[in-house]
């Protein structure tokens, strides 16, 4: 009977043991997919502010392109964008009253 008892309580532990090892493998691998899931998270911020950069850099392009290259155009462009700033003024002006 003893022996019954004995091997019973020899198998609980090995079988705890096993438990126990895939236990901390499990956590030792969580904690790599955490370190890795916040350097993936860190690249994609970085992606996403390089779109952004990129699109405003674009976006000036495209602006800089649409008014030319020629000194008649550079000054054209100067009146205009001086135009606007003056009716934004205004409209400022008009809404203070």
């Amino acid at each position: 009977m003893v022996d019954a008892h004995d091997e019973s309580f020899r198998l609980l532990e090995e079988k705890l043991n096993i438990l126990l090892t895939d236990y901390i493998a499990l956590k030792q691998r969580n904690k790599e997919l955490v370190e890795q899931l916040e350097n993936t998270t860190k690249q994609l911020q970085d992606a996403l502010l390089d779109i952004r950069d990129g699109q405003k850099k674009y976006e000036t392009l495209k602006l800089a392109k649409a008014f030319g290259q020629s000194e008649e155009d550079k000054k054209r462009a100067y009146r205009r964008i001086t135009k606007l700033v003056n009716d934004i003024d205004a409209c400022i002006k008009l809404i203070k009253e």
